[in-house]
């Protein structure tokens, strides 16, 4: 019962986020959002951005000065807690819904995440690790901001639901990431 109404509740989200097909590329040189996204999606193995509006590099800088500034708030105001449940093990995505495409699990090259102590993340692929960053979690609103250390990565946030040893996110508009769900489990928690 549980999973059907996890996989209901997937599927009206999924089927409320709006994406706009058509892109268009700027004339001055500078990056475009879907030169950006490509980066960050060959880097994180994640789609990111929403493809419905351009943004630029100079965007994604000042989301992520913007981010690392809600990070620090956040801290002083919330907290710094560590919660047990994120930062036990690593987090594999099981799959990523981004607009009309849906990419599963064995799509996803072992793509994990690991929360670590110190409000730090670190993710990766079957690889290895491919990057890292830092994060704030409110347990008070389930909202999860997580700001890369690569500069090319636009800054995310999504509200957090979990279930025994797996999280959903699901993307929250403030750095256009409202067309994204994500499901990872945690085998550690099992």
């Amino acid at each position: 019962m549980k999973n059907a109404l996890f996989l209901i509740f997937v599927l009206i989200s999924f089927l409320a986020c709006k994406q706009d097909q058509g892109s268009t590329a700027h004339d001055s040189g500078e990056e475009t959002s879907a030169d950006i996204r490509a980066q960050a999606k060959e880097d994180t193995g994640l789609e990111t951005g929403s493809s419905s509006s351009e943004v630029s590099q100079e965007q994604i800088n000042q989301w992520a000065a913007s981010a690392a500034a809600v990070v620090d708030f956040r801290k002083r105001e919330q907290g710094t807690t560590d919660y047990s449940f994120l930062v036990t093990g690593q987090w594999d995505y099981k799959f990523v819904a981004s607009g009309s495409s849906i990419k599963p699990g064995s799509a996803m090259n072992g793509k994990w995440i690991k929360f670590l102590e110190g409000l730090k993340y670190e993710y990766g692929d079957a690889d290895g690790k491919q990057g890292s960053g830092i994060y704030h979690f409110s347990l008070d609103t389930d909202l999860i901001i997580l700001v890369d250390d690569k500069k090319n990565i636009k800054p995310q946030e999504y509200k957090v639901m979990t279930a025994g040893n797996a999280m959903v996110f699901q993307g929250k508009p403030t750095y256009s990431d409202n067309h994204i769900q994500m499901k990872l489990e945690n085998e550690s928690l099992k």
